[in-house]
């Protein structure tokens, strides 16, 4: 009973299947994350620190989770996380993660570090990694942005 109080009160989710009209069980099965994603949503909804050991690839898969599960304070801190880690060399990778993972805040946050580099002719590793979209949207900002300068 404790276990599903803890739960319901970190995630808005879990609140739902536990304690929705239509819940039928005391349990719940997550088929769509590995197991150790699910450990270490655990860990962080027990106040565990998780963050000593945490790969940024482990970061964007709790991303994934802390968004389905609605764990909003989990999704900002691992924002936070990976955003310390940034660098030119993996802006390119980040990226795609942040797609991946369905984080908006990132995404503009890496496009944003992107337009930066561009700006100060920062060199950036595995551009051809981009989302095709990107490129476009990239260019004509970086072209509207030298247009406003030359004015």
């Amino acid at each position: 009973m404790v276990h599903k109080l803890i739960l319901a009160s970190r995630s808005a989710r879990f609140n739902s299947m536990l304690y929705s009209d239509s819940s039928t069980s005391n349990g719940i099965r997550i088929n769509d994350f590995q197991i150790d994603t699910v450990k270490l949503a655990l860990e962080f909804i027990y106040d565990r620190n998780i963050f000593d050991n945490l790969h940024v690839v482990e970061a964007f898969e709790m991303i994934r989770f802390a968004e389905k599960f609605r764990m909003l304070d989990l999704k900002d801190k691992l924002e936070t996380f990976i955003s310390y880690r940034l660098t030119p060399s993996n802006v390119c990778h980040f990226f795609n993660s942040s797609v991946t993972s369905n984080s908006a805040t990132l995404r503009q946050l890496f496009y944003d570090f992107l337009m930066v580099c561009s700006k100060h002719t920062i060199n950036v590793d595995d551009l051809e990694l981009l989302e095709n979209e990107l490129p476009v949207e990239f260019y004509r900002k970086t072209f509207n942005l030298t247009a406003l300068y030359h004015d």
